[in-house]
């Protein structure tokens, strides 16, 4: 079945490919709500260049209420606590707080760095400072924070590892692995800066290096996410393709790319922002915690009942759970507000897929397909409708675009090359499964597909090398026992 389309990051029609879900972003168009933000950033500057020790002055952005207003109201309702008590640096960590959860990143800092000036033994505050500063794009300004934070509190291996992942960034290897290994000392049962220091390595050009780093993040946490791909990665670079593909290839959770610290457990009960909210409930969904992604999409539909990219992916998190009524209704929502957006058509698709309605489920990744022909996965799930239809004109027309799109993508080519078998048009789905064993060194299930279509032509010869093939990578494997055993008894038949 076809993963569903988050609504996030999409790529521009045309260049063949969706976004990444991997580290979902917000849709960011140049709108009165990104006007009203750099404004707000503008303003904190002013504030930060005015502000002094003996009076703070709580900031507040500009148009606040036009952000959210539940935004509105919690930024308010800390900013009137630490008036009312303007010595006290939790209240003003708190108001901080507020603002990072929601990305106001210079309020954020102006109120860390006063908290931080209040309490002078707490290295949460400046630590966050700096984060604020490299999230404001203010890279210098976060190197010399977190290295001003690293001096002073040098057994705190947060400040290490932002260290080490700026100057990872900044290309500046030594002090990465510096900064990064003694984050993993003081770390130890934390994978993100083994898994840093594997990158480091390998954008170093030292694989084997990195091999030992990134299998000891993975040692800590198997599913970390990151630290799987780019083993791969490396693998690759030492020639060792059948290990990469399985690496590619195996089950991995998303996880957080900085190293977290006590203070950014509480980040969630001040996330409010939609754009936030919906990239939170993308990440559980990722983690497969569906229903709390629900609870959470839910809850940013009743603050703001017309936002599009929540409608959706409220539609992909009920499919998820198989409550296709639910997830029917807030598509239908969706496609209310936005009738010729191809996401929503792929997701009506999908739905109706997985319900068995292939003819509704054609028509939709068809629209979709129409509104935006070079995403792949429009194509592809027209294509499967109609073979499930028995369509195998249009059917196969659809798989081949797919195919032509994202040329690289096993999920297309297995499909094509099923379907293809399944409407008589062997040769081709020989050369597709072909393609597949090439894709996949280390799977044995496309040659024992191989070897059936040959078996279809007739050509036992090919046949037989094929299930060899699969039993040099799965010796131990009943069904291809089974299927060498068949072969044997057909050709001895005719």
């Amino acid at each position: 079945m076809l993963a569903p389309i988050p609504f996030g990051p999409i790529s521009p029609p045309g260049n063949g490919t969706l976004g990444s879900t991997d580290r979902p972003q917000r849709m960011n168009p140049r709108s009165k709500r990104e006007r009203s933000r750099r404004r707000a950033w503008l303003a904190a500057l002013l504030l930060l260049a005015g502000c002094g020790q003996t009076a703070f002055e709580p900031p507040l952005p500009p148009d606040l209420d036009a952000l959210d207003p539940e935004l509105g109201r919690l930024a308010r309702e800390h900013a009137a606590k630490v008036r009312a008590d303007p010595e006290n640096a939790l209240a003003v960590a708190t108001l901080a707080l507020v603002y990072e959860s929601n990305r106001l990143w210079p309020q954020a800092q102006a109120c860390y760095e006063r908290a931080a000036s209040l309490d002078a033994s707490e290295p949460a505050w400046p630590y966050h400072a700096a984060m604020t500063r490299m999230w404001g794009n203010d890279f210098a300004g976060a190197s010399d924070a977190a290295d001003m934070l690293r001096a002073k509190f040098p057994q705190f291996a947060p400040a290490h590892f932002l260290r080490g992942d700026l100057a990872l960034e900044q290309g500046d290897f030594e002090l990465a692995r510096a900064c990064l290994e003694r984050a993993a000392q003081l770390a130890p049962g934390a994978p993100q800066p083994r898994a840093a220091l594997g990158d480091a390595l390998l954008r170093r050009g030292d694989a084997q290096a990195a091999v030992r780093e990134l299998e000891a993040a993975l040692t800590i946490d198997p599913e970390f996410g990151s630290a799987r791909h780019l083993l791969g990665s490396a693998l690759l670079r030492l020639g060792e393709s059948e290990r990469a593909s399985s690496e590619f290839a195996a089950k991995t959770q998303e996880r957080p790319r900085m190293l977290g610290d006590a203070w950014s457990e509480r980040a969630q009960e001040f996330s409010v922002l939609v754009e936030v909210r919906v990239e939170r409930a993308l990440k559980l969904m990722d983690q497969n915690r569906v229903e709390e992604a629900v609870q959470l999409l839910e809850l940013a539909r009743r603050t703001r009942p017309g936002e599009l990219q929540v409608l959706v992916n409220l539609g992909i998190a009920y499919l998820r759970l198989g409550k296709q009524e639910a997830a029917q209704d807030a598509l239908e929502a969706a496609l209310r507000l936005a009738p010729d957006d191809f996401r929503v058509h792929l997701n009506l698709a999908g739905l109706h897929f997985s319900a068995q309605r292939f003819e509704l489920a054609r028509q939709a990744a068809l629209r979709a397909a129409s509104i935006s022909p070079a995403v792949a996965q429009a194509h592809f799930l027209a294509g499967k409708s109609a073979i499930e239809l028995e369509l195998w004109d249009p059917g196969l027309a659809s798989l081949r675009e797919a195919r032509r799109l994202e040329p690289a993508n096993v999920m297309f080519l297995r499909e094509f090359a099923s379907a293809a078998r399944r409407a008589g048009q062997l040769q081709e789905a020989r050369s597709t499964f072909e393609e597949l064993a090439k894709l996949a060194p280390a799977s044995w299930q496309p040659l024992a597909e191989l070897a059936r279509v040959c078996a279809q032509q007739g050509d036992w010869s090919a046949a037989r090398d094929a299930i060899g093939r699969a039993r040099a990578i799965a010796p131990q494997e009943a069904a291809l026992a089974a299927l060498e055993a068949e072969f044997s008894r057909r050709e001895q038949g005719r």
